[in-house]
């Protein structure tokens, strides 16, 4: 990182800060950095706890974790680099590559929800930017926090989720993060990959971006669809796609399906 110089500057989040690192043999990494105005008791204890949970997470879609540091005001993650950034830099992407973003998200979460044995097994802040992109433009989730089963307030002391991603409900009630919560905001993702839309937080509940595409559902998809996917070979696949997404922003969570039932 050059001593976190600011020339390697990747993002900046809310509480983290990313740069591009190099290892001695040439190998880039990505380093998130707590920043120090953050670090307290609660976020030391967690900050240790996560590290170490987070690095038993193994799955190709989820963003590796190489190693950590935890020493005074230095606390980092030592990420495997992603060269072609997050969803959020790719609005044109071909429908190929959204089909297959969209299975990756899908197989990552369904990992955290069922496969892997961890504490607390969600992602609690899914949306595109969340969702980081290598040399091949395969998927690999990262952000993922450990969730408090008491609250919408994840571990680090900030509140879980994105609005416009997450269930209105949980959001306005404030309830505890659910996996059926991860499966709503899956749904919001795989909409704004059909129709190049961004949740809104500022749209009314009529006219959101989930509304939008039930009320469009089925005659009127194609007035919806980003026009760059518009083509009559996908057809079955869009409407595949619509229907899972629809499934999963359904209003109640178990009306919902399980993220392995996506799959």
């Amino acid at each position: 990182t050059d001593d976190f110089n600011n020339t390697n500057l990747i993002g900046v989040g809310g509480m983290s800060t990313v740069y591009k690192g190099v290892f001695p043999d040439g190998n880039q990494v990505a380093v998130k950095r707590l920043r120090p105005e953050f670090h307290n008791t609660k976020t030391n204890s967690n900050f240790n706890l996560e590290r170490k949970l987070l690095l038993d997470v193994k799955h190709p879609n989820i963003v590796q974790v190489l190693g950590s540091c935890n020493s005074g005001n230095l606390k980092v993650l030592i990420l495997e680099n992603m060269p072609n950034g997050n969803l959020d830099m790719h609005p044109n992407l071909p429908w190929s590559h959204r089909m297959d973003i969209a299975g990756g998200v899908a197989q990552a979460l369904a990992y955290l929800h069922g496969e892997w044995q961890g504490a607390n097994p969600m992602h609690c802040d899914l949306k595109a930017s969340s969702v980081l992109l290598d040399e091949k433009f395969n998927a690999h989730i990262t952000d993922v926090r450990l969730a408090n089963q008491s609250s919408t307030i994840i571990s680090d002391g900030t509140f879980s989720g994105s609005i416009g991603y997450m269930p209105p409900a949980e959001y306005a009630l404030s309830t505890v993060p659910t996996k059926a919560g991860d499966v709503y905001s899956f749904g919001t993702l795989m909409m704004e990959l059909l129709t190049g839309v961004k949740p809104d937080a500022s749209m009314p509940m009529d006219s959101n971006l989930q509304a939008m595409v039930r009320q469009a559902f089925p005659d009127k998809l194609h007035s919806v669809l980003d026009p760059q996917i518009l083509d009559y070979n996908f057809r079955d696949q869009i409407t595949m796609c619509t229907k899972i997404a629809l499934h999963c922003t359904n209003d109640l969570p178990i009306d919902r399906p399980s993220m392995r039932d996506v799959l």
